[in-house]
Order: C-alpha cells, then sequence, then structure tokens
C-alpha cells in the first residue's frame, strides 16, 4: 500500500494512503479541477469520478470512482496517464 503526504503552503500535512477505487489530483494555483482538465479525453475520463473531498489549503482534490463503472484498474490507469498530461494539474 503506497503513502502520499501533501504539505499545504502554511506547512500543514496530509497523509493519504493508496485505495483501489480513488484517486489524489492536485490543481495548480487553486485553479478549480473542472477548469484544470481540458483535453475532450480527461473530461470524459473525468465523469467515470466522483469528488469526494476537497482539500483547499492543498488544491487537492480526492476522486472516487463512481459505482457502476468497471474494471477499477484500467480506469485509473488510464485517469493517471491523461491527467499526467494536463498541464494545470500537477
Amino acid at each position: 500500500m503506497k503513502r502520499m503526504s501533501y504539505t499545504t503552503a502554511d506547512g500543514e500535512i496530509y497523509n493519504l494512503l493508496e485505495s483501489e477505487n480513488m484517486l489524489v489530483v492536485r490543481t495548480k494555483k487553486g485553479i478549480p479541477l473542472s477548469k484544470s482538465i481540458l483535453s475532450p479525453e480527461a473530461k470524459k475520463l473525468a465523469g467515470k469520478f466522483s469528488v469526494i473531498e476537497f482539500i483547499e489549503r492543498a488544491d487537492v482534490y480526492i476522486l472516487e470512482i463512481k459505482p457502476s463503472v468497471k474494471n477499477l484498474e484500467e480506469i485509473k490507469k488510464q485517469a493517471r496517464e491523461l491527467l499526467k498530461k494536463e498541464k494545470m494539474l500537477r
């Protein structure tokens, strides 16, 4: 199980654990996630996720794959590949 942490500008640390049906996305400069995903392919894939939490101080969104979606591992893999290309995401 992977662990990941995000530190806010004022030094607060958020520790997260990897989950098979969740994904963490960090935006740049406080830009909302909906405005950070620009490519049509990434937008379509983002529709398979729901935002379950937003950590504003760290610009972090915790996304959960919707229950109706099958092939969790494949969806997460595709999401990682596509979202890495988005310039407004870290």
